[in-house]
């Protein structure tokens, strides 16, 4: 879309399907391209941004086209460490699920979802503002530098060491360590105690070699060292709104320069 400005059109022959109505107005041959204009964030239905390729337009509806320039307050409700025409970093906070993240970025950067956190647990986070940065950053997410930091109940064995173990999901959605079988995926984590917070609780990093639903909240359970607030995995104490598990490093390729880059964040914990 290049440094086009922000295009905007009232339709007056519809109602009609959004991914026509996007097509029609703005000249787009490609229906693929007009698809993802529209699952990227690009269109705007009397100025909110809507997902949904077969969203229903009505007639005194207004579309708006965004450029990657788009106009947008200057003052974002969430911190933005890095951002160009291919990639978003932020920080998710503890609390907000994913989704509700992708969406709040999205009423004011058109972005694509990469990768995941845990509700209760916040971090840092890399959007793609396109299809193509996302297929990079996706096929690469295996070789990513991506470091934990958690408070944990009870002293590790030792001072660092591998934990290694098959993950699989119960009915009830619980993600436990299993013998190696069907639907059994490999999980490998590496710890080190960085210090004694106080009687009981120690400050632990965490870095994934490998990248599993749960999976740091599953190792340091098994470890017999749930983290702070993980009631689920075993934890006596509770946290509002979190557990004590913060993912305060993460270092990957930029997508189309292909420069290394590393973006930290302190634990608020």
């Amino acid at each position: 879309m290049g440094s086009n400005p922000t295009l905007s059109a009232t339709l007056r022959d519809l109602p009609m399907k959004l991914l026509d109505a996007v097509r029609k107005k703005f000249k787009l041959a490609s229906t693929t391209k007009a698809r993802n204009m529209i699952k990227n964030g690009f269109v705007q239905v009397n100025g909110k941004a809507v997902s949904r390729p077969d969203t229903e337009i009505n007639l005194k509806d207004e579309l708006t086209l965004l450029d990657h320039a788009d106009r947008r307050p200057k003052q974002l409700p969430f911190e933005v460490f890095f951002e160009d025409s291919s990639i978003l970093v932020t920080c998710k906070p503890a609390g907000i699920s994913v989704e509700e993240f992708h969406k709040k970025i999205r009423n004011h950067v058109p972005v694509v979802l990469t990768h995941r956190l845990d509700q209760k647990v916040s971090g840092v986070m890399v959007f793609a503002k396109s299809a193509a940065a996302e297929k990079k950053l996706e096929a690469s997410w295996s070789k990513n530098d991506k470091i934990y930091v958690a408070l944990v109940e009870g002293e590790p064995p030792k001072p660092e060491g591998k934990i290694e173990s098959y993950l699989v999901e119960n009915k009830a959605l619980k993600v436990y360590s299993s013998e190696q079988g069907p639907g059994a995926k490999l999980a490998i984590s590496h710890y080190k105690v960085l210090k004694r917070e106080r009687r009981n609780i120690y400050r632990v990093e965490v870095r994934l070699q490998t990248g599993r639903k749960n999976q740091i909240r599953v190792h340091m359970s098994d470890l017999g060292c749930p983290i702070v607030g993980d009631v689920k995995y075993g934890a006596a104490t509770r946290m509002q709104g979190r557990i004590a598990l913060h993912a305060c490093q993460l270092g990957f390729h930029h997508p189309v320069s292909r420069k290394w880059m590393t973006f930290t964040s302190k634990a608020p914990f």
